[in-house]
């Protein structure tokens, strides 16, 4: 394939009068907000907190069905248990 003289100085001409196509990237770069530094932050105390509270949400699960499973009520046995696991993690 051969290029012709003039065909080469059109594409330079459009490209330096602006007309032309050109790599453009965004307008808005992602990461750097207002909020940015403060989810940064919060981020890692949230994993920890999620993993913490996980870990008693399914404790208290797992004792709630077992009062269901001894015949006691399962409005009562939340109500007790979730109150109970509430007192622990307030220390």
């Amino acid at each position: 394939m051969e290029l012709d003289r003039k065909a080469c100085q059109h594409s330079y001409c459009m490209q330096v009068g602006g007309s032309g196509a050109y790599f453009q990237g965004a307008s808005h770069k992602r990461g750097y907000g207002m909020l940015s530094n403060l989810i940064r932050y919060i981020t890692p105390i949230a994993m920890k907190a999620r993993k913490y509270l996980g870990k008693h949400l399914i404790n208290t699960g797992s004792k709630v069905m077992s009062d269901v499973a001894t015949g006691s009520f399962f409005k009562d046995s939340a109500k007790s248990r979730f109150l109970e696991t509430s007192k622990k993690t307030k220390r």
